[in-house]
């Protein structure tokens, strides 16, 4: 295939994609995909729960907004909690501009001594297509796309993997 082919093909995919991403159609299988993440969160902590040093506690606030947390036993600290808030940030009505997904990271520390909870990190998610036009997510810090699956299974992993500061 020669370059002008490719450029060309480059520039149709780009065109077909910014027409979804800027219509209500795009503003729909982004919400409609923030509702699988969570469903798919669900799901995980559902299968895992009964397998797993970690105790969890996870539900839906609302359409919007997602709490996980899980609880771990230290030989050292005592019990820690780990928090992860997941808030679908849709900005407009009929429209993705300035939408997010946003992952808020929280220690809650020691949960004997009722810690005050620290915010460790917010990362940015941005609704965005594959070449082949299939929903995605977009972390806002290194531009790579993550499918909702392998979203959800990182995020229910950070739960497991979490170790008090």
């Amino acid at each position: 295939m020669d370059r002008a082919r490719i450029l060309e093909i480059k520039r149709e995919y780009e065109n077909k994609k910014k027409k979804i991403l800027e219509s209500e159609e795009g503003l729909k299988r982004a919400s409609a995909e923030a509702n699988d993440l969570f469903e798919e969160i669900d799901r995980i902590c559902i299968e895992i729960t009964s397998e797993s040093s970690v105790r969890f506690e996870y539900k839906r606030q609302n359409e919007f907004l997602y709490q996980l947390i899980g609880y771990k036993q230290d030989e050292k600290l005592g019990s820690l909690g780990f928090q992860v808030n997941i808030q679908w940030h849709q900005r407009y009505s009929n429209s993705l501009n300035n939408s997010k997904l946003i992952l808020s990271k929280i220690d809650l520390g020691r949960i004997v001594y009722r810690n005050d909870p620290i915010i460790m990190e917010d990362l940015l998610f941005d609704f965005d297509l594959s070449h082949t036009m299939q929903n995605m997510w977009k972390n806002n810090h290194n531009n790579k796309q993550i499918s909702t699956q392998k979203l959800a299974d990182d995020i229910v992993k950070m739960i497991i993997d979490f170790k008090s500061s």
